[in-house]
């Protein structure tokens, strides 16, 4: 057993590092992925404990937290409008794309749901892994998510509004502290994570330790997660997918590209409406509200979005926020849906 779990590991590390190599996007996640992948489907051997999706959780949990400061509350209140606007179109998306997965791909709800959700690669597929969601159909459709969103949508963006191209050099997003910092911001997460744990409730490994650690940013504005951790449970979790890819499942893929279409499509009408609409409010200009709009990373969004003259402040803001309730609202509420239908 343990030499499974490193053996898959290993796979999953050596497919990562090659994938940074060849400067494949999304390298840690795709790779470890295809590392994991290809063991499993040649030996059927691979494996990791069920510990390991917790500490990815409490780890997902604290980055997030410790994005919050008491400035981002007081931008959230004068954003609240459009940002209330966004979040009730990405979870109307989520519904109405799921439910044509689900009759399209003649899958489960919750597995429509979840492939549809607008969040973090890894905060997704790490919480379908705890419910009957098909991981790799879920996988699958948010990796493409993923890659157009930080691809495909910002490519085309830049290139249509590269006349009013202006450098901003905004270092809002980064983060420097020590190791006690971070020894601290660990520690309040994982006995926050494992009490959300055993709460039973959907995501409260994530949820928990996301509030301790912003309560203790809030207090200390010292909430501190190295980002080699972060790529470290990008590694992990793309393990965890590898295990569950088999060759049956290989062979199921060609049910799902009608719906990666209509989900891609989705999106882009989203971004267009959501834009639309902020500036017919005077909340936003048209490319800052695009760019806020766009479900990706919210530091790949702000360095991207750099390059042009935009409102990185409001982007990051609304984000986050974005990226706070796919990842830890959404799939309690998917999975109360599901529940149901």
């Amino acid at each position: 057993m343990i030499i499974n779990v490193v053996i898959t590991l290993s796979c999953a590390t050596v497919g990562a590092v090659m994938a940074k190599k060849m400067k494949l996007p999304l390298p840690f996640f795709l790779g470890s992925i295809l590392g994991a992948a290809c063991y499993n489907l040649i030996t059927g051997s691979a494996y990791l404990w069920p510990e390991i999706k917790t500490f990815v959780q409490i780890i997902s949990g604290a980055f997030l937290g410790g994005r919050f400061t008491k400035n981002d509350i007081r931008d959230i209140k004068k954003n609240m409008l459009p940002i209330l606007l966004l979040l009730s179109m990405f979870t109307l998306n989520t519904l109405l794309c799921g439910g044509l997965v689900h009759f399209l791909a003649s899958t489960d709800y919750l597995t429509g749901f979840f492939g549809c959700i607008p969040g973090g690669l890894s905060e997704i597929t790490i919480q379908a892994s705890y419910t009957n969601a098909d991981l790799v159909a879920v996988t699958m459709m948010q990796l493409c998510r993923q890659i157009f969103s930080l691809i495909v949508l910002p490519s085309f963006l830049l290139r249509k509004y590269k006349k009013n191209e202006y450098i901003n050099k905004d270092e809002s997003l980064g983060n420097k502290s020590d190791n006690r910092s971070f020894v601290i911001t660990l520690l309040i997460a994982s006995i926050a994570g494992y009490v959300g744990k055993a709460s039973g409730l959907a995501a409260g490994t994530l949820l928990f330790s996301m509030i301790a650690v912003m309560l203790y940013n809030f207090k200390t504005e010292k909430a501190y997660i190295p980002m080699l951790f972060k790529e470290g449970c990008k590694i992990f979790t793309g393990a965890i997918i590898g295990c569950s890819i088999t060759w049956l499942a290989l062979k199921n893929i060609v049910n799902f590209i009608v719906p990666i279409i209509i989900i891609l499509t989705s999106y882009t009408l989203l971004m267009t409406v959501y834009s639309k609409i902020c500036v017919k409010m005077n909340w936003m200009d048209s490319i800052t509200s695009k760019f806020a709009a766009i479900p990706a990373g919210v530091s790949d969004m702000a360095l991207i979005a750099s390059e042009l003259n935009v409102d990185l402040s409001r982007i990051a803001v609304i984000q986050v926020m974005r990226l706070l309730y796919v990842s830890a609202i959404m799939p309690m509420l998917v999975q109360w849906l599901a529940s149901i239908l």
